[in-house]
């Protein structure tokens, strides 16, 4: 029997409108589903026995049909899924292990693995607790406790206004480190409240270094 040469083994017949076509990269192809599939994405229309013919060997052989490349959905469509993505989201980051999870997967171990991008443990511990999803749960229960309003001025976000809002500890997070998730310890402060506060940056550890710390809380 003699071989066949390189271009007859790469040339097929399609099963559904009997056309030849030449294609290097499938030459195992045994149905003509992909090719029909190319052809219809690039302006070739079927005709409704075509489009018949072709869904019946498509069951036969068990493949899906092709996705819609490049078709724009419209501005409701889109306003739909977007809402849909936001209900998702929303639920997920409610769910405490979920939260869990996504923390650990940006740590340095996981799962027995060292992470691509981990250095060797270079974070400050300090930061590793305020990144914590512990620390997040207790800004939150400070925010929920005091309304999300600031409790000095009154401030908070609403009427077209937002208002940054921070968890200030009334007990410095630095000197007191029994105290950095009571919720009794926190306040919802505005950042300009904040700022006038005597626990402020460098100003908490002054007056602890002079022994005042206690008398100004």
């Amino acid at each position: 029997m003699n071989k066949l040469s390189k271009e007859s083994k790469n040339r097929f017949k399609c099963l559904v409108c009997g056309r030849e076509f030449f294609d290097k990269k499938h030459n195992n192809r045994k149905s003509c589903s992909n090719f029909c599939a190319y052809q219809r994405r690039g302006g070739w229309k079927l005709s409704e026995e075509i489009r018949k013919k072709f869904s019946e060997i498509r069951k036969k052989l068990g493949i899906k049909p092709p996705s819609p490349k490049g078709k724009k959905h419209s501005k409701q469509t889109r306003k739909k899924q977007s809402i849909i993505a936001k209900i998702r989201q929303k639920k997920l980051w409610e769910n405490s292990e979920y939260r869990k999870k996504m923390s650990e997967s940006h740590l340095g171990k996981r799962m027995g693995l060292l992470n691509n991008k981990w250095k060797g443990g270079v974070t400050p511990l300090h930061k590793k607790i305020r990144e914590s999803l512990e620390y997040k749960l207790w800004r939150i229960a400070v925010f929920k406790r005091d309304n999300y309003t600031c409790i000095w001025c009154g401030m908070r976000s609403g009427n077209g206004k937002a208002v940054i809002l921070h968890a200030d500890h009334i007990k410095p997070f630095a000197y007191f480190p029994e105290l950095r998730f009571a919720i009794d310890n926190g306040r919802t402060l505005c950042i300009d409240c904040h700022r006038k506060t005597n626990t402020w940056g460098e100003r908490a550890k002054r007056f602890y270094e002079q022994g005042k710390l206690g008398g100004i809380l």
